[in-house]
């Protein structure tokens, strides 16, 4: 099915934001993640930020937008050592993101506009819309631009 998307970049993520499977355009504006395959590590494991939502505290609504994320799938699996370790390695690496977790917020937003730095086409603003897949906690994400945008222009880019 994703591989059917092939104007939009599209994966499937796990709680954890770790990547299950990407279509070849995500893959294109996402890059390399790791033999972790984790969207949130590179996004806080490098002190310049590729990836954020659109707005004046963008950055900041990111790691609100995972901090909420994780609070839930920490509560809802409390028995995955995988989460508190991907919380603790994230809040030895940015005090927002420490700062946030205080706080207790727990509510995502569904859809939300992110902001990618790309080393080839540059700054990309994608409306980001994230569908449940049910009886599941897996999450399709599916990026889209408006038609004949910068961002259209540069995601027709990738895939060529």
């Amino acid at each position: 099915m994703l591989e059917r998307l092939t104007e939009v970049p599209a994966y499937v993520q796990n709680v954890r934001y770790d990547v299950l499977a990407r279509n070849t355009l995500a893959a294109k504006l996402i890059g390399d993640l790791g033999s972790e395959r984790n969207l949130l590590r590179p996004a806080f494991g490098s002190r310049t930020a590729q990836v954020s939502c659109g707005g004046p505290d963008g950055e900041a609504q990111f790691v609100r937008q995972a901090v909420a994320e994780l609070r839930g799938a920490a509560v809802r699996y409390p028995n995955d050592p995988r989460i508190p370790e991907l919380i603790a390695w994230l809040s030895t690496r940015d005090i927002n993101f420490q700062n946030d977790w205080a706080a207790r917020e727990v509510a995502p937003t569904a859809t939300i506009w992110k902001r990618f730095v790309h080393p080839d086409v540059g700054m990309i603003e994608l409306d980001a819309q994230t569908l449940s897949v049910p009886g599941t906690d897996q999450r399709i994400v599916i990026y889209t631009a408006e038609p004949e945008s910068s961002a259209a222009k540069a995601l027709h880019e990738l895939t060529a």
